[in-house]
């Protein structure tokens, strides 16, 4: 009897299990050459995290996907994933130049065909309510029904994986056509102040950012009529982890690295009529390396007639 119900106990945990596995939520991102082929290999499910270096975007890629994941029988996600999505979505349209995005609806293969064709529509379609204020850009979506289990290895983890929408971002910008000068951009653009680095946890920017910071300098002795501001940005863990305290000390820090980069203009004859400054902590990460969110970027303001 003893045997009887210890078998019956483990059955009941590993039920419970397989449960909790099909509901399981998480974010994937990858980085593509070209769009990704969805028919193809099931991808091993990462969890959203910078450690095990999830993200690695660089300005050549020609092409990155995000994937959201549904629970079984649903055409909405939870209110974590929506914020994990729009500002990974923010942060991707604001440092890039889009040519267009993406997005495509899948089931897995459990239902009708009709039904899943309508349900895979249904999961794109939210998907584009949520960035459809941005109307510029140039936005497909489609939904594109079921993907097959491709053997009989990890059912439980296959039907969950195709369970998904695919947000494909398609880039314009190469690293060789990045602004270097500050005439190579017009009001209201930016351009990121390359290896302009800065002691972790600190405002004191390393000895091999003052090139950086001279060549600034003198765009702005040579253009006199340009007005800027300079935006400091950190590395924020809580992009990436989410069940971390949050260090008080770190939220004004991007507002000293920009203040930092402001005294140095001042301090060698720029006036200060013609700069301010701002700190936007981590709320537009690059979601590259933790040092390329630690960065200053310059946002032309204004150019005198």
């Amino acid at each position: 009897m003893r045997n009887i119900i210890l078998i019956i106990l483990a059955l009941t945990f590993s039920s419970c299990l397989v449960s909790e596995k099909l509901n399981y939520q998480t974010v994937q991102i990858e980085e593509a050459k070209t769009l990704p082929d969805p028919t193809g290999p099931v991808m091993t499910r990462m969890e959203f995290d910078m450690k095990d270096q999830l993200v690695r975007q660089t300005l050549e890629t020609k092409a990155m996907s995000y994937s959201i994941y549904f629970n079984h029988d649903q055409n909405t996600i939870t209110n974590n994933q929506n914020v994990l999505f729009q500002s990974f979505h923010d942060s991707i349209t604001i440092n890039n130049t889009i040519s267009s995005i993406n997005i495509s609806g899948y089931c897995n293969e459990i239902g009708g065909n009709d039904y899943n064709i309508k349900l895979s529509e249904e999961r794109a379609h939210y998907i584009y309510q949520i960035i459809r204020k941005d109307t510029s850009l140039n936005i497909i979506v489609d939904g594109l029904g079921e993907i097959p289990n491709v053997n009989n290895e990890n059912i439980d983890e296959q039907l969950t994986n195709n369970r998904k929408v695919m947000i494909t971002y398609t880039f314009n910008n190469i690293a060789d056509d990045l602004p270097v000068s500050l005439i190579d951009i017009v009001e209201g653009e930016k351009m990121i102040l390359k290896d302009i680095m800065f002691v972790r946890g600190s405002t004191e920017y390393m000895p091999g950012s003052i090139p950086t910071l001279q060549k600034l300098l003198t765009d702005l002795k040579q253009h006199k009529k340009y007005h800027i501001q300079i935006q400091g940005h950190i590395f924020d863990i809580h992009n990436y982890e989410k069940n971390i305290p949050i260090d008080e000390r770190i939220l004004m820090l991007s507002e000293n690295r920009a203040k930092t980069v402001y005294n140095y203009l001042v301090d060698n004859g720029i006036d200060s009529s013609r700069l301010s400054f701002i700190g936007l902590q981590g709320k537009y990460p690059l979601y590259k390396e933790p040092e390329d969110d630690r960065r200053v970027e310059i946002e032309v303001t204004n150019i005198e007639a």
